[in-house]
């Protein structure tokens, strides 16, 4: 009987978005298979890569979801693939959606996103999102501790961890700089650098996760603007320039 599985394939390179959701077999997987691309415009530079940067290439089997039957996995496939949105997202490699004994070239529903995210369909306003996160900020001490205790003993889904992965991965330049901004004048007590060093006595970081820190930060340089540093791959602007911030003697 044949096995089936739901995979998510990580790429670590420069010229292709970072993610692919498809489905196989488990041998397949086993044997280092990482997706088939069939979309026009990212078909040979997918085969490109795989030829000549296979470590770029990372393939996980997605937990619990394997099916028996080829209808069965199509149907997990789409599950995941609609739960990212994978033909509107620019994170993924995917034009199309999961159909039987069909391949991804069809380019029409990433023409429908566009369009919706160009007509503004389903997109927050920018007024909205400002309102979001001033109502975030503003926050008191007594909401975020019912917000904590609410969470307690939770564990994420694996769709969740899946979803938080992607959020994380290579931020814009722009958010990037909200970040460095946020810390600017952020002072650590004594107290807090205290439990932190607590926290990591006697922790490890395994070999995978060191090869994955290592491969993400391939490429990447230290930018300033004399005010505040950033790494980034390429400049995030006229006015920076390569390097730390020169202090004063």
């Amino acid at each position: 009987m044949t096995h089936y599985c739901v995979y998510f394939t990580i790429y670590l390179g420069e010229r292709l978005p970072p993610f692919y959701i498809g489905s196989t077999t488990i041998e397949k997987i086993k044997n280092g298979y990482h997706g088939t691309v069939c979309s026009v415009q990212y078909k040979d530079i997918w085969k490109s890569e795989l030829k000549n940067n296979p470590r770029l290439f990372y393939t996980i089997v997605i937990p619990d979801q394997y099916a028996t039957s080829l209808t069965d996995i199509l149907e997990l496939e789409l599950k995941w693939q609609k739960l990212f949105t994978v033909v509107s997202s620019p994170l993924f490699i995917n034009m199309s959606y999961a159909r039987k004994g069909f391949c991804g070239n069809m380019e029409s529903g990433r023409k429908a996103a566009t369009s919706r995210i160009k007509n503004g369909t389903n997109v927050r306003s920018a007024a909205t999102k400002q309102a979001m996160s001033i109502s975030k900020q503003n926050q008191s001490i007594e909401t975020r501790t019912k917000n904590s205790e609410k969470h307690k003993g939770k564990n994420h889904s694996t769709e969740t961890k899946i979803k938080i992965s992607v959020a994380k991965t290579n931020p814009s330049i722009e958010t990037r700089l909200k970040m460095s901004t946020s810390q600017l004048g952020h002072t650590v007590t004594e107290e807090t650098r205290r439990k932190q060093r607590e926290a990591n006595l006697g922790h490890e970081v395994g070999l995978t996760t060191r090869l994955k820190l290592k491969e993400s930060q391939l490429g990447m340089k230290l930018w300033n603007n004399g005010q505040i540093q950033v790494r980034s791959k390429l400049s995030p602007g006229k006015e920076w320039v390569l390097g730390k911030i020169k202090r004063g003697g």
